[in-house]
């Protein structure tokens, strides 16, 4: 909240994760601390809303700096995974409910979608890497050595662990286990198979990106036991959780 405040935005619309692989692991903590930012944001005049979205498995799926600046570039062109695109409607519209444009969520949400739809959401992102002295090729990234992870068994994937997969990204350098390492931008972690989504035997779970083989090999080891395969596809589960509702009381 303190960089929100200082670089002088207007509005706040908070994405807060909660689950495994979240800091806040339920919804009540996050709650709580939802109603902190909206107090710290009414102190300085800014209006702030929270968005509450599930975090028990990882979203998308691409979990790495460079991989999932490439899977945000499919949802601007349109394409990209439900779960990403669904969370990206939801806080565009939230933000846009707050700007000076005269639209509620739903009319903000609309926008957004015809932005992603026309391809001017495509075209900002790439002027926006441009005026960082940035180039944007979709795809053209060095991508590392990799190790896949196979599935024991047939069935349906029903749930899998997203700190599990934060730890193996972390180690196969996406981020720092102490504070003078440096991050591999292009390391990190790709899922094939997401919750509900069916699995035989012997089929990639997901792939490893490393620079060392051992960092693979101690990733690939992380994510033993990350993915729980059943007999019958588990219930869909909303990644909308909820909204911060204004002038909320601290628990």
């Amino acid at each position: 909240m303190a960089k929100k405040v200082a670089s002088g935005t207007a509005a706040v619309v908070l994405d807060l994760k909660v689950g495994r692989g979240a800091f806040m692991t339920d919804l009540r903590q996050a709650q709580s601390l939802g109603a902190l930012c909206e107090l710290v944001g009414a102190a300085f005049a800014r209006p702030v809303t929270c968005i509450y979205t599930a975090m028990e498995a990882p979203l998308g799926r691409a979990v790495g700096n460079r991989l999932e600046v490439e899977e945000a570039w499919q949802v601007l062109s349109g394409d990209g995974d439900d779960d990403v695109r669904e969370v990206t409607l939801t806080l565009a519209g939230a933000l846009l409910s707050l700007s000076d444009l005269g639209v509620d969520e739903a009319q903000g949400r609309a926008l957004a979608e015809q932005a992603l739809a026309d391809g001017r959401a495509a075209a900002h992102f790439e002027r926006w890497c441009f005026v960082q002295g940035g180039r944007w090729t979709p795809g053209q990234f060095h991508r590392l050595a990799t190790v896949e992870v196979r599935a024991a068994r047939g069935g349906y994937v029903a749930g899998i662990d997203a700190l599990a997969v934060g730890r193996a990204a972390q180690l196969a350098g996406a981020g720092r286990q102490k504070v003078d390492e440096d991050v591999d931008p292009a390391a990190g972690v790709m899922l094939a198979r997401k919750v509900g989504e069916p699995v035989a035997a012997g089929d990639v779970l997901c792939t490893v990106y490393a620079r060392q083989s051992t960092r693979r090999a101690s990733a690939a080891a992380a994510l033993q036991g990350a993915f729980t395969v059943a007999d019958e596809a588990p219930p869909a589960q909303p990644v909308v959780l909820g909204r911060e509702p204004r002038k909320r009381p601290l628990d």
